[in-house]
This record gives structure tokens, sequence and C-alpha cells, in this order.
């Protein structure tokens, strides 16, 4: 549902034949008709959503915001009448000149054809998705804006979201290859229609930018720079993740000399040795503990404190011994990270690389396509000069002249059947109405189109280059 406008929420819908001719109304209100069956003008208006507090009077026609739309009949008891037909054209009118268009229609235009009308509701594929404020005649009215907004909504119902063609391939580093033909977008050197284009930006589904990147790539042998980021983790991401684990989840450098056998062994052979020497002491001196003299026990003593004097200083050997081999694992795991780091970083490096050329040799023979292109459209379309008229303007005045009306039409919002004159390939965007399916801002990504002409011309012409 899109809100428009004083908070209203609206639909929209185009043609629904059975449509009943309210909109805003909770029932149908039948026009009050006079004795020749003439309908009362503002009544009728109300029941097609025209706001009864701008519906008003210039003192010979019945307005709407101020403008004069319905030339009644006849006004009886300050009761302005006309035919239905009259009422419904003056209607139509207004939207039309206001920048309103059948809904239905614009949805077609837009690629959605499943259109309904659900008491009061537009649908798209079923679904209620909007509700009109207008509706002549079973022909229900939005803005351009007011359509683009169901089209979006009604492509998002979908799951295929419109996207913006040139943002969304950039966001895949691909803007590069987004260009524009003046009717269709072109990615890869492949024309897709436009849902539509607001602003200079034309939109298309996230499916059909996908499916012709792809295109892209698989014709050009490019794996797109995603894909060989995650080809390259898919190789080193998990290897290069473990030697970093092993790093970073080393405990801190301890050492507990009950625990480590082989200082319990050295300790135990120290202690064994130590017992030795204090014994071969009593035996040399043919004695006992218990009958030795005080100085050979002082003797014995001394030879085994020698041996156990020892433990300490072998204890901080064996300590330092220990952290250097806890450092040297460290340094060996480091190496082994940064040799991986190092093979993973060039490997990703020369497969981005050729991806990359990949890309620039295709971008490039593409452009040059478009240009031979171009250039062969550009003589075509000047053997065909004659049928622009130009009058008696030179060169550089039609180039200063297109400009000018550019800027104009810019200015304006739109174009005139003036501006044809000027703005070469202007009618073929002609209606029948005499409005234009294409605003200036659209009209100004064809300038480079329209620049190649007039050089081209000029050349013929035997003149010099019109942008010199």
């Amino acid at each position: 549902m899109v809100t428009i406008g004083n908070g209203v929420n609206k639909t929209y819908d185009n043609q629904a034949p059975a449509t009943p001719n309210v909109v805003q109304a909770e029932s149908v209100k039948v026009p009050k008709t006079n004795s020749v069956g003439n309908q009362a003008s503002r009544q009728a208006l109300n029941n097609m959503g025209f706001n009864d507090a701008d519906i008003g009077w210039d003192g010979s026609r019945v307005t709407y915001k101020g403008q004069g739309i319905v030339q009644p009949a006849s006004v009886e008891d300050g009761v302005s009448y006309a035919p239905e037909s009259i009422n419904n054209a003056g209607a139509v009118d207004w939207l039309k000149n206001n920048g309103y268009q059948g809904i239905r229609q614009g949805l077609n235009d837009r690629g959605i054809t499943d259109v309904g009308w659900d008491n009061g509701y537009v649908t798209v594929d079923g679904q209620r998705i909007a509700k009109p404020q207008y509706n002549v005649d079973g022909t229900t009215y939005g803005t351009e804006d007011e359509i683009n907004a169901i089209a979006r909504q009604a492509y998002a119902n979908r799951g295929n979201n419109l996207v913006a063609a040139r943002d969304y391939a950039t966001s895949k580093n691909y803007g590069g290859i987004v260009d524009w033909d003046g009717e269709n977008v072109l990615i890869g050197g492949q024309a897709i229609k436009p849902v539509y284009v607001k602003d200079g930006t034309a939109y298309i589904t996230r499916s059909d930018a996908d499916r012709l990147i792809g295109s892209f790539e698989n014709n050009s042998g490019i794996t797109g720079n995603q894909r060989v980021l995650e080809e390259h983790n898919k190789k080193y991401g998990t290897p290069q993740d473990a030697a970093l684990a092993r790093i970073l989840n080393r405990k801190e450098f301890s050492w507990n000399p009950e625990t480590d056998e082989s200082w319990q062994r050295h300790k135990e052979q120290q202690m064994e040795l130590a017992d030795d020497a204090y014994r071969r002491v009593l035996e040399e001196n043919n004695t006992s503990v218990t009958g030795a003299s005080g100085a050979v026990l002082s003797e014995a003593m001394a030879a085994k404190d020698n041996y156990l004097g020892r433990l300490s200083e072998d204890e901080m050997e064996w300590r330092q011994n220990a952290y250097d081999e806890y450092s040297g694992e460290t340094d060996r795991l480091r190496n082994q990270f940064a040799d991986l780091y190092y093979a993973a970083n060039d490997a990703y490096n020369k497969r981005y690389q050729a991806n990359r050329d990949s890309y620039n040799d295709s971008r490039t023979a593409m452009l040059d396509n478009r240009d031979e292109e171009w250039t062969w459209r550009d003589y075509e379309r000047n053997l065909l000069r004659d049928s622009y008229e130009y009058g008696s303007l030179d060169i550089a005045n039609q180039q200063a002249a297109f400009n000018y009306r550019m800027a104009v039409a810019s200015e304006r919002g739109e174009f005139t059947l003036e501006d044809e004159a000027y703005i070469p390939g202007l009618s073929k965007y002609r209606n029948s109405d005499g409005t234009y399916s294409i605003k200036p801002w659209t009209a100004e990504n064809q300038y480079t189109y329209d620049s190649a002409y007039h050089n081209a011309l000029g050349q013929i012409k035997g003149s010099i280059d019109a942008y010199k």
C-alpha cells in the first residue's frame, strides 16, 4: 500500500471493466440529475475521487484546484449540471494535464500484466497492493511516482526487487559495463528494456541484472571479484585460520619441575650420586653413620651437598631450556603461518589480476564495438538528415540551438512540439496526445549520440567539427 498526500493510503489499478465508478465513498452515490438527465458535476467529481474542498467555480466553469475542467450545460439553484461524458472528460483532462495516467496501462508498460480489482483496491497477482484516489468510469489513475511505487512493490512481492542498473552493477564491481542506447539498458553489450526510468536512472529486475552480469562473465571468461574471493577462501581460508589459531590459542609459557619427567630423572640421578658420595666417604673411613666421628660425618655431608647444591642451578638450566623450546615452537608456527599467508596472497593477487585483465579486455572490446556501431548509426542518420528541418541555421548555430532547447526543456520539466525542430530524434517519443514519453533529464542520456550526429553532419558538409 502506498501513502499519497494527506496521509491517505492509496492503491492503483488501470482498467477493470467491472470496477464501480466510486473510490473514496463508502457506498455508491448516484449523482443527482436534472430534468434532462445531466449529472450534478460536483457530486459526479466527488464520486470519481476528486476532493470536494478543491472543487470550485470561476463564473463559467466548474474548477478543480483552480483549473477550469467542466463547462456545465446548465446551472440550476447554484448546482452545475453536465452530461456524464462531459464530467468524465473534464476529470480525465485534469488528471492527464497534472501528470496522472491510467494505472493498469502504467503497470502493463512496466511488465506487470496480472492487474485486477478487489473492492476498491488494485491487485497484482491476486494481492491487494494499492487503493487509488481517482477512478473515472472504471479507469483508475495515479502519478508516475505512484505507479513506480506500485511496480516496485509488485516486483518485491514476487521476490524480484527492482534495482538501479548502474548502481547494482557497480556494487558488484561492474559499473563500467553498463551503458544506455537511448531506449535500453546495456549490460556487457546486452540490451534490456528497463521497467522504468526515473531522473535518469534506469530500473530493472535484480534477476535480469544478475543474468546479464553472469552472461558477461561467462562470455568473457571472468570469474567475478566475489567469486575469486570465495574460491580463494575455500582453498586457503581453512588452512590459514587453523595456522593462525595455533598461534593465538597457545597458552602462556609455564614450567613445572614436578611434572617435567626429564627433570625428575635428572633430580633422582643427582640424589643417588649424592647418597653414593656420602656412603663412599664413610666406607673410605671404614665406619658407619653411628660410629663415625664428627669430622668424618662432616666430610660425608659435604660430599653429598656438593651434588645436591648443583640441583638449583640445574633447575634454572632446565627451565631455560623449556622456555627456549617453547619460543622456538612459537617461531616455527609463525613462520608456517607467514609462508602460508604469502603463498595464499600471491595466488589471490595473480587470480584477481588475471580476472581484472579479462574484464578490462572484454570491456575495451565492448566499447570498441559500441563506438563502431555508433559510427555506422551516425553515418546512416546523416544520410537522412534532410528529414530534420534546421532552416538556415549553420552548424555552430545548430549546436547552440540544441543546447539551448535542452536547457529550457530541463527547466520546464517536459518537451514541447517546438523542441523537435532542434532536438534530433525527439519526435519518435511523442505520444498521441502531444506529450512525450521521456523527460528532458532522460533525453540528456542521448546527448553523446546527438553530439556525434552534429559532428558527422559537419564533416559531410565539409565543415569543421561542430564542437570546435
